[in-house]
C-alpha cells in the first residue's frame, strides 16, 4: 500500500462543515499550505499538521515544527542556502520545475501551491486526497482566515478546476469527502 495524504486548502469551504476530528484522525500524513491556521478552527479543520508545505515567499520556515516542503527557486541561490540550513536535512525541496511542469500542464504560468503539491504527490506514487481547496468558485475570499481576501490576478481558476477535475477521473487525487475510514 503507497503512502497517503490530506492536502488541506485554506479555502472558506474547509469551515462549512466540523470536519477536524476526521481529519486529525486520517491514516496518512495531514499537511497545510503556506500561512495556513488551525487556531480558532479546529472544530472545522482539525489542528494536525504532519506536513508544511510553503512557497519561498510565504511565511519563515523556522516557524514551523513540522516536517517542510518547500517548494523553491533554484535562480534564488542565497534563500535556497538559508531555507536548507533552517530547516535542515529532513526537509524535502521540490525545484521550481515542478512548478513549471504543472503550468504547463495547467496552461498557466502561475498554478496554486495546492495543484504543484497534488502532482509531485501523485507523481511520487502517494493516495492523494484533498479538503478545503476552493477552485470551484473564484467569488470567495482565498483563505478562511482572511488572510491573502484578495485573490490577485496570478490563479486561472477555470484552468485549475479543469485539471483537478481531469485528475480526479484519472485517479490521481480524491475527494476527502469521499473516504470511507
Amino acid at each position: 500500500m503507497s503512502e497517503r495524504i490530506l492536502l488541506i486548502g485554506n479555502g472558506p469551504k474547509a469551515t462549512e462543515q466540523d470536519r477536524g476530528v476526521e481529519i486529525d484522525a486520517f491514516k496518512g500524513s495531514v499537511a497545510r499550505f503556506n500561512n495556513y491556521t488551525t487556531k480558532g478552527y479546529e472544530l472545522q479543520v482539525g489542528s494536525r499538521c504532519d506536513i508544511w508545505i510553503t512557497l519561498s515567499n510565504f511565511s519563515s520556515p523556522g516557524k514551523r515544527s513540522h516536517k517542510a516542503v518547500y517548494l523553491c527557486r533554484e535562480d534564488k541561490k542565497e534563500k535556497l542556502l538559508q531555507i536548507q540550513k533552517t530547516l535542515g536535512e529532513g526537509a524535502l525541496l521540490i525545484p521550481s520545475s515542478a512548478r513549471k511542469e504543472t503550468a504547463l500542464l495547467m496552461g498557466h504560468n502561475h498554478p496554486s501551491t495546492g495543484a504543484i503539491a497534488v502532482r509531485y504527490f501523485s507523481q511520487q506514487g502517494w493516495d492523494v486526497w484533498v479538503y478545503g481547496f476552493d477552485y470551484l468558485d473564484p467569488s470567495r475570499l482565498h483563505h478562511y482566515n482572511k488572510d491573502g481576501a484578495d485573490r490577485g490576478p496570478w490563479h486561472s481558476f477555470e484552468k485549475e478546476r479543469a485539471l483537478f477535475e481531469r485528475w480526479h477521473k484519472e485517479g490521481k487525487v480524491q475527494a476527502f469527502s469521499e473516504e470511507n475510514s
